[in-house]
C-alpha cells in the first residue's frame, strides 16, 4: 500500500510535505529514493527545492503584511527584535 502510494503521489507529497516539515520530509524522500520507491532523486530535490521555496515566501508575505501589527499588539517582544535587527 505505501509503495503504490508513493509510486502514485511521492513528488507530490515532499512537495507539500516540505512545505510544513521540511527536512524530516527531505529525509524521507532520499531514503524512498535510495529504496527505490521514487525513481529518480533529482526530482526528489527539485519537489523538497520548490516546497521550501513556497514556505520561505508565504513566512515573508505574512511578516511584510503582518508584522508591525503583531509588533505593535507585542510590545515586550520589541527588544528582542532590536536585538536580532542588530544581527
Amino acid at each position: 500500500m505505501l509503495e503504490s502510494f508513493l509510486a502514485k503521489y511521492g513528488y507530490i507529497a515532499i512537495l507539500l510535505g516540505t512545505v510544513f516539515e521540511g527536512e524530516t520530509i527531505m529525509i524521507m524522500g532520499g531514503f524512498s529514493a535510495h529504496r527505490g520507491y521514487l525513481e529518480l532523486l533529482p526530482w526528489v530535490v527539485l519537489a523538497g527545492f520548490v516546497g521550501n521555496f513556497i514556505q520561505n515566501q508565504v513566512y515573508f508575505i505574512l511578516g511584510r503584511r503582518y508584522g508591525n501589527r503583531t509588533m505593535e499588539k507585542h510590545p515586550d517582544w520589541k527588544p528582542r527584535l532590536q536585538q536580532v535587527s542588530g544581527w
